[in-house]
């Protein structure tokens, strides 16, 4: 069996143009970023009336930069699937506000990309989305014209980088026993 990788580098000092999903909220008209890489949703300090001061809490972005957060707020988002998605929402310094990867776990909200959609698993409903482009550090590609130290690392060594999905195969038959009582356990 061949197998063909593509070598990626990360890159902070690269930026693309990236397209990204968003969903309406079908009440307040309010766009939300659907973010797979966000472990929490976001909502824009911004965007409410009170000013509230910040908390002892921050959030890493993914180019390490900080994110001053200010407490919390429920919001109801109305997606047109009927059902409702309230949801705590950490106020944060954000651009826009994000549904993250907790958000649609818990509600088992599926991001199609592609067809720019979300799918609701429950109900089998879609919303329709839209495809923002973004300007933002990302991994890119590093061809075979481009040198990387790395390439040759895993030409070495292809079974540390399978391709995803794959199970690793353990390769030998040794167990290990840590003696924690005198005698069995109950």
């Amino acid at each position: 069996m061949t197998r063909i990788y593509a070598f990626v580098e990360a890159a902070t000092d690269c930026t693309t143009t990236s397209h990204r999903l968003q969903v309406v909220d079908a009440v307040s008209g309010e766009k939300f970023l659907v973010d797979t890489g966000s472990d929490i949703c976001c909502y824009p300090r911004r965007l409410l009336n009170d000013r509230r001061p910040p908390t002892d809490f921050e959030l890493s972005a993914a180019n390490n930069s900080t994110i001053r957060t200010y407490d919390t707020t429920v919001f109801n988002v109305n997606l047109n699937l009927r059902r409702s998605f309230p949801w705590r929402f950490t106020v944060a310094d954000v651009l826009t506000p994000i549904i993250g990867a907790d958000f649609l776990a818990y509600f088992q909200l599926l991001p199609d990309c592609h067809a720019k959609r979300l799918h609701d698993k429950t109900t089998g409903l879609s919303t329709q989305g839209f495809s923002i482009a973004t300007r933002q550090s990302s991994v890119r590609l590093v061809t075979g014209n481009v040198p990387s130290p790395y390439q040759a690392i895993v030409a070495k060594f292809p079974e540390l980088t399978p391709p995803p999905g794959v199970p690793l195969q353990v390769r030998n038959s040794t167990y290990h026993y840590i003696r924690t009582t005198p005698r069995p356990p109950v």
